[in-house]
């Protein structure tokens, strides 16, 4: 993010070398250095950044030192030998263990040392000490530890309740735990629901001009062939309507089912006869569908696509998952469209979720 600027053939002196950023001729940035002088003091940091210290006897954290002059400048002097000592329920592995780890010498101008944690909670005070040099000092906190794995591996679970409607005629096949919503050809259907804490739906025809029609069981093999195996199909311009009313408010996520079923039945279906007259798997629909979501937050707009066929085993059928949100009063509009407002709309059912 930044051009890098090198100034070569500099002049050697002892001192100050200071480097000004200049923006239209005035300085807005500055950066000096020294030339390293004598050791006088040293310099310790413990490494808290982004971690608790836990007082569980085994959690250990980093601290280092360095040797500076006069001016702060880090000085790199390998005979410089490092102490480091504790205060509180904590200390240093390989403490006096003759292997440098502590008491520890500079290392490329840096001494690393491990601070282990006790059992008990409390404050940590660490003294670095060199010959002939000032001492430093710093401070950390240990924090009480979980012992209990269980409370220290819980979190929340929220077990939300999930409402499943099966869209078809009064002959459809429901599987369980899915709730059936049947209706009459050419005329809106109401369903009221007590899941979620209960409210009303409407399916309808967005004008007085559209078709709509409820289909039977067609027995579409596949996972979820009960739910596409049967639908409403509803042809008019301006879409199919699913109206929400009275939901709680609250933010909801609900996948739609868009399959056009063609029968796989055989001589030994019952259905057999009554297949012979049914002729609504047979209009022409919409292979591509519009779906707008109008909601307490306004409207968002998706598409997706519509499968066909008698057979589903392994392949998903067209589905469509979005998100909107109820504020308890007004009512939530999921409109179903045909993009080129000709075909027919395949609306087979529908998962609905509040989150909490």
């Amino acid at each position: 993010n930044h051009a890098p600027f090198e100034f070569k053939d500099l002049p050697y002196a002892d001192g100050k070398l200071e480097v000004r950023g200049l923006k239209n001729g005035v300085a807005t940035q500055s950066k000096t250095i020294f030339t390293p002088g004598k050791p006088v003091a040293l310099s310790l940091r413990i490494d808290t950044l982004g971690r608790k210290f836990t007082a569980d006897g085994s959690d250990i954290l980093p601290a280092y030192v360095t040797a500076v002059d006069k001016n702060g400048t880090a000085i790199n002097d390998p005979s410089i030998i490092v102490k480091l000592s504790v205060e509180g329920d904590a200390s240093v592995i390989g403490d006096n263990a003759r292997i440098y780890a502590n008491p520890d010498k500079l290392r490329n101008g840096e001494a690393a040392f491990l601070v282990q944690a006790g059992y008990k909670a409390g404050k940590i005070t660490l003294k670095a000490s060199a010959k002939g040099l000032k001492t430093a000092m710093a401070t950390t906190q240990t924090v009480a530890a979980e012992t209990d794995m269980v409370v220290a591996g819980a979190y929340t679970i929220y077990d939300n309740e999930v409402l499943n409607v099966d869209l078809g005629a009064a002959d459809q096949l429901v599987q369980f735990g899915w709730t059936p919503w049947n209706g009459v050809d050419n005329m809106s259907s109401n369903q009221h629901f007590d899941a979620l804490g209960g409210f009303d739906a409407t399916l309808k025809c967005g004008s007085d001009k559209g078709v709509i029609r409820w289909l039977g069981e067609m027995n579409v093999i596949g996972k979820y062939g009960f739910v596409y195996g049967e639908g409403v199909l509803g042809v008019d311009s301006t879409g199919l309507n699913l109206v929400l009313q009275g939901l709680k408010a609250g933010k909801y996520t609900m996948t739609t089912y868009h399959h056009a079923p063609s029968s796989n039945t055989d001589s030994m279906d019952p259905n057999r006869e009554k297949l012979k007259s049914v002729s609504i798997n047979k209009l022409p629909y919409a292979n591509t569908l519009n779906i707008t979501v109008a909601d307490a937050n306004g409207s968002a707009k998706m598409e997706t696509k519509v499968t066909s066929g008698s057979k589903m085993q392994y392949e998903q059928p067209g589905m469509a998952t979005f998100e909107f949100s109820a504020d308890g009063v007004h009512e939530v509009v999921i409109s179903i469209k045909d993009p080129n407002a000709a075909k027919g709309i395949w609306f087979n059912g529908f998962s609905l979720v509040q989150w909490k």
